[in-house]
């Protein structure tokens, strides 16, 4: 399945270009595969912690909330 993309261009400090450079260069990733590993390992957090408290505040979890 082919997901449709977009470009992002974004300034990050050279402290964190440094970085996803030497990592880059060492693992033989790209830094545009590392950036978007991060954001999307992100965002899955971020739904997930999402969900659970939408699943702990619900009446079904807890009927007290009825």
């Amino acid at each position: 399945m082919k997901v449709e993309k977009k470009r992002l261009s974004l300034y990050v400090p050279a402290i964190i270009y440094d970085r996803l450079n030497t990592e880059s260069e060492v693992y033989g990733v790209p830094k545009t595969t590392i950036v978007l590993n991060a954001l999307l390992s992100y965002y899955r957090e971020v739904d997930s912690k999402r969900r659970d408290k939408t699943f702990k505040d619900s009446a079904i979890r807890n009927p007290l909330k009825l």
